[in-house]
């Protein structure tokens, strides 16, 4: 017999079949993962699954964008460009002005006009790789998208063709859906039309600071030449100022514009557009006097209404931009009275007619009960070389703040009764200098009633006041501030410069009493209208309404009568300045009841009898009108209105005639109303009546013919916060330096009037 082993198959057979007896083995539990084993499979696939939704999403959007959206055409664009807004007067039918368009502030040109020097800094400082991108830059996308996180600091990210089509399409928003539009169209425009289009259009687009809508204007603006006739050093200064235009605005050349203008000339070595040897040789370029660069801007009074009328399109409140006005065929209708202007414009002229070159003078009209301004005179735009807007400027007041001191008394309970020092050359706690009364006869003793001293414009009792702690100057300023003077001023950019406060040390000096810090024309117009209002506080503003081609309203106007006031209080302060108009002899035609107030801010040191400014600001129940006469520089200002040698200029000369001239002209033929009483008496009894005496001896400044002038509060800083004596002042003693003094704009004081 044969042994035969049993093969493997048959093995396995019998293994399953046989019983096996003991415990079970337990089952092999899972493999544990290697230490250190990264699990990159997993990691690899939804890496792919991310980046295919990366490139797919991007990708499907930008083909279904490309069909939605239009790339905008340059040429249209130009049209648009070219085309005026229309701004009427308030009755909406007469046309006052044409604003802006390049007929006015822009100037389209071809890219044969530009400066090749002036295309290759705009590229520099905006877009260095335009030339060869598709109409963005991928890269800058990215880092504005990560911006809108709030991952990274906002940025535009966006190169010039994509500005371009943010302009041309009036879309400012910063959000995705903007910025996929922007992209889509921008790309459409790289296929439809060459770059040299492009960057013409681009740059007959954009504001660059003063009147320079587009290269042309802007050129002109700042270096008074054409864009063909640019040199390099230029070229990159008008170039660096297009992201902020403003800051690089003022005659002399701003930090901020200085380091745009280094920055894309080195912008321009990195991408070989220039050598470092051209850089090196470059200096920094003075932009000529913004008075003298005005392009083609329109001439006259209404060139500053129709600025101020643009510049009031982006309160918050409109909420628009002269592209959306002008893309839209909107019209605006402003709240000037053409009656008024017109009588505003031919009394300023009568009264400056042949006056001394150096003079210049504003007025503005707002009405009381609603902050509309119904004519407004800011100078001659344009002619003699004069473009400022007077107007919109900040002067010291002069002894015209005095009202607001006298309010925020009220406020505290302190009537037209009590009295404050009337010694002129008295010192007083905690200010530096002596103060002086430049007005004699006023009917009272040592002391005098605030009614006789508003109006007698006694500064040594409101310096009283203040000083002695019964109404802080913090309050005057409060006060002020509640009536409607703003609390800031533009500054340029997206700066401001704080008011009714010393810049230095921000804090508020007792001559804020006297009118120490400057305001504008228009704000003591409307601060005066809050008073005759009842003590309810309306904005100054120029728009009326705004309507669309069909005559529907975009925007319109309306009220706010914001409690500023208690009633008692404004008619207080109104009762107190009735009787300035007759004290100097200012009075109304047809006894038409106005309150009123002078104001003068004197030009250095000496006897008190030379003013660099000179204000007279008054209302009745219709109109609040405010007037100045000064100069562009710190120097005594002469007049020759009313025949005879020329005098110095007080309050109730120039100002005060052009007031009175506009005043009668204007609502001569409108029927008289009246102010009404205080329905209490606030703080003490109120003084006696008081009259003004035959005997208030004449000034230097008065004439037969002409009213007796409130003489000049006083200036500073030489002189400090005081008035003048009878004999020229001595130099005074030093202030004390552990005392704010709130120190306050050179070079005069203020003065009163």
């Amino acid at each position: 017999m044969t042994h035969r082993e049993p093969a493997d198959a048959e093995m396995r057979r019998e293994s399953a079949d046989t019983e096996v007896i003991g415990p079970p083995v337990p089952p092999r539990p899972p493999a544990k993962p290697v230490p250190g084993r990264f699990p990159w499979r997993k990691v690899r696939m939804w890496a792919l699954i991310v980046g295919a939704v990366m490139i797919l999403v991007p990708g499907v959007a930008f083909i279904i964008g490309w069909f939605i959206y239009d790339a905008p055409d340059p040429a249209e664009i130009a049209k648009k460009q070219s085309a005026a807004i229309s701004i009427s007067y308030m009755d909406g039918n007469t046309e006052m002005v044409k604003a802006s368009g390049a007929k006015e502030n822009r100037t389209v040109i071809t890219h044969d006009k530009i400066a090749p020097v002036m295309l290759k800094a705009m590229m520099a400082a905006e877009d260095p790789s335009f030339e060869t991108n598709k109409g963005f830059d991928p890269f800058g996308v990215i880092r504005a998208v990560i911006s809108q996180t709030g991952l990274l600091p906002q940025s535009g990210g966006s190169g010039i063709t994509q500005q371009y089509v943010k302009k041309a399409n009036n879309d400012e928003a910063s959000t995705f859906a903007r910025k996929y539009r922007e992209i889509i169209a921008a790309a459409k425009l790289t296929t439809q039309h060459d770059k040299d289009d492009i960057i013409t259009g681009y740059m007959n687009t954009v504001f660059f600071g003063r009147t320079g809508w587009g290269i042309e204007e802007a050129s002109r603006a700042y270096f008074d030449k054409s864009a063909k006739d640019l040199q390099l050093n230029e070229a990159a200064f008008i170039a660096g100022l297009v992201q902020q235009p403003k800051e690089g605005d003022p005659a002399e050349v701003t930090p901020y514009a200085k380091k745009r203008w280094e920055y894309t000339l080195d912008q321009m070595v990195k991408h070989e557009m220039i050598t470092k040897q051209e850089r090196d040789a470059q200096k920094l370029p003075t932009p000529v006097d913004p008075e003298k660069s005005a392009g083609k801007a329109s001439k006259g009074p209404f060139k500053h209404i129709q600025d101020r009328v643009l510049e009031e399109l982006s309160i918050p409140e409109i909420g628009l931009t002269e592209e959306a006005v002008r893309k839209n065929n909107y019209r605006i209708i402003s709240t000037i009275d053409q009656t008024a202007q017109t009588q505003a414009v031919d009394t300023a002229r009568k009264v400056m007619k042949d006056q001394p070159e150096n003079l210049r003078a504003a007025m503005v009209s707002v009405e009381t009960r609603s902050g509309s301004v119904r004519a407004y005179y800011g100078g001659e735009y344009g002619t003699n070389n004069r473009y400022l807007d007077y107007a919109n400027r900040m002067q010291e007041p002069g002894s015209s703040f005095k009202p607001f001191a006298l309010a925020a008394g009220l406020n505290k309970g302190i009537g037209l009764g009590k009295t404050y020092s009337n010694k002129s050359g008295a010192r007083f706690p905690h200010y530096p200098h002596p103060v002086y009364n430049a007005v004699r006869g006023q009917p009272c003793g040592d002391k005098c009633s605030l009614a006789v001293a508003m109006e007698w414009s006694v500064n040594t009792s409101f310096i009283d006041m203040i000083t002695s702690g019964d109404v802080p100057a913090d309050a005057v300023r409060d006060a002020g501030h509640e009536a409607g003077i703003p609390k800031a001023y533009p500054a340029g950019g997206n700066t401001t410069v704080p008011t009714l406060e010393d810049r230095e040390d921000h804090t508020t000096g007792a001559g804020i009493a006297l009118g120490q810090y400057g305001v504008h024309v228009t704000d003591m117009a409307n601060a005066y209208a809050t008073f005759g209002n009842d003590g309810k506080r309306n904005q100054a503003h120029f728009i009326a309404k705004i309507v669309d081609p069909s005559g529907a309203p975009v925007y319109e106007a309306t009220l706010k009568n914001e409690r500023a006031f208690e009633s008692d209080v404004a008619r207080t302060v109104t009762k107190s300045l009735i009787p300035v108009a007759s004290h100097s002899k200012l009075a109304l035609a047809g006894s038409r009841e106005s309150a009123s107030k002078t104001g003068t801010h004197q030009f250095g040191e000496g006897d008190g009898q030379e003013n660099s400014k000179a204000w007279m600001v008054g209302y009745t129940p219709e109109v609040s009108t405010a007037v100045w006469v000064g100069a562009d520089m710190n120097e005594a200002i002469k007049g020759i209105y009313g025949g005879g040698p020329k005098h110095n200029i007080f309050g109730a000369n120039e100002p005060g005639q052009m007031w009175r001239l506009f005043m009668d002209g204007y609502l001569g033929s409108k029927s008289k109303s009246t102010f009404a009483k205080p329905s209490k008496v606030i703080g003490q009894e109120e003084a006696p009546e008081t009259t003004t005496p035959s005997t208030t001896p004449p000034t230097s400044s008065s004439r037969p013919g002409l009213p007796i002038p409130d003489l000049p509060s006083i200036p500073l800083p030489s002189c400090g916060l005081f008035g003048c004596p009878d004999k020229p002042s001595t130099t005074p003693s030093k202030p004390d330096p552990s005392i704010p003094t709130g120190r306050p704009t050179p070079p005069g004081r203020p003065n009163d009037s």
